[in-house]
């Protein structure tokens, strides 16, 4: 059981983050499992990122789906096996952690971080109910203020995968990283800072950065742009609330080939000390398509070369694994690929930091169905509730990566032919546009 003892709060001015790696875990459902004095010391020790289906038995009889594949040319129901692996990534499971705080927090602010947990989370905190998330690729904050206390604090997470709610392996449990993050009162957002390259020219190209401050009063914005070789290349000053516009000279460009980045660090200021500050890093690039000339980066003709590749890593399973991840580029880089569609949902945030890297082009997907079924217990159960959450969530967090070409509402999706799925496809472009 993790016992993350954080330094006293009076010493530091900017957040703190913590990941928390080291978790309980049972599989199968327990009763008040979410309680503090619930005894789960005969649990399994397991890190996090955590998938706990991969290492079980293969059996074919595992989420069996009687399904008609539209796609795939199916006038009648067929049965279908191993669509999800043959893997018993299926039921409920719990995960439990704690960490310490100090007495005085000092007007602090607590956060719980997920990058993603598979599937229908439901987060308590000291017992308490204190968020829930179906979409099992989304990423998620939950403000835990109000739940912890000085001390020792207790966080359990439940999970329950349905069967017959996807069409590929989906992985199971904890899969991506956990966050433990203390900020200051006024801070800036949960994937709060948005920077674009509205100007670019070989002399200088613009860059404006907006970002949301929580308790922005009496606050001022410093941005600061590094270069690859850390020396300051741009810099700025505002009022919080108002966005800021720099200029860096002579700017080397993002391309596949020669993936250059930058480093955006937006730091908030308020009585004379900085009181929060976050990294972001940026690429300067320009896009255009045309029915005429296609697609074009920087002004020049690009044919994209690309792959569909799902979230998994094969047989290490669906737990962020960086360097496995890295070797699938690596791979792909080989086969002379420069493009990727994260089929058929949004990716960990490690994966669009190494598509910044090492140069790819991507299609960020968000949906495989919307309010019509693929499967029995899939996506289309939450869409009306969540799909404007999901998809606000998903494009703010991943909005500033220089990989990222085009978004994808969705895959295959059988609404495109029923009566609403016009208006429900505004819906979703309306949102990604906002």
């Amino acid at each position: 059981m993790l016992l993350a003892t954080l330094a006293a709060l009076s010493a530091f001015a900017q957040r703190q983050t913590q990941n928390l790696r080291d978790w309980k875990f049972n599989m199968g459902d327990a009763p008040d499992a979410q309680a503090q004095n619930f005894d789960c010391s005969r649990w399994e020790s397991v890190r996090i990122p955590h998938d706990w289906a991969i290492g079980k038995p293969f059996d074919m009889n595992i989420d069996i789906q009687y399904v008609k594949v539209e796609a795939d040319g199916d006038k009648t129901y067929k049965l279908r096996t191993g669509r999800t692996g043959a893997l018993p990534c299926f039921g409920i499971g719990w995960y439990k952690t704690q960490f310490d705080l100090p007495e005085n927090l000092d007007g602090k602010r607590v956060f719980l971080e997920f990058d993603g947990a598979m599937s229908n989370a439901v987060v308590y905190i000291n017992s308490q109910l204190a968020g829930e998330r179906p979409y099992g690729y989304s990423s998620f904050s939950i403000d835990a203020t109000k739940f912890i206390k000085a001390g020792k604090n207790q966080v359990a997470v439940r999970l329950d995968n349905k069967e017959q709610s996807s069409r590929w392996y989906p992985g199971a449990g904890l899969y991506r990283f956990v966050r433990l993050v203390i900020k200051d009162a006024t801070h800036i957002k949960y994937n709060g800072v948005y920077a674009t390259t509205p100007k670019i020219a070989n002399d200088a190209a613009t860059v404006k950065v907006s970002a949301e401050i929580e308790n922005a009063g009496g606050a001022t914005v410093e941005n600061r742009i590094f270069g690859a070789d850390g020396k300051l290349v741009a810099e700025s000053k505002t009022p919080a609330g108002k966005d800021a516009v720099l200029e860096i000279k002579k700017p080397k460009l993002w391309t596949p080939e020669t993936p250059n980045l930058y480093t955006l660090k937006t730091s908030v200021k308020k009585g004379g000390k900085t009181v929060d500050e976050v990294s972001t890093r940026i690429g300067v690039r320009s896009l255009s398509f045309s029915a005429a000339d296609g697609f074009k980066l920087n002004g020049k003709y690009t044919p994209l070369k690309g792959v569909c590749l799902h979230h998994d890593l094969g047989p290490i399973g669906a737990a962020t694994n960086v360097s496995a991840i890295r070797r699938q580029f690596e791979i792909l880089k080989e086969m002379g690929c420069n493009a990727i569609r994260t089929t058929h949902n949004p990716p960990s945030p490690e994966f669009l930091d190494l598509c910044d890297e090492m140069g790819f082009l991507v299609e960020a997907e968000a949906f495989d169905e919307w309010k019509h079924a693929k499967t029995r217990s899939g996506y289309w159960r939450y869409f009306k509730k969540w799909a404007k959450i999901d998809l606000t969530d998903f494009v703010k967090r991943d909005r500033n990566h220089p990989s990222i070409i085009l978004w994808s509402a969705g895959n295959e999706i059988p609404d495109i032919v029923k009566s609403d799925g016009i208006e429900t496809a505004k819906m979703l472009v309306d949102t990604f546009h906002k």
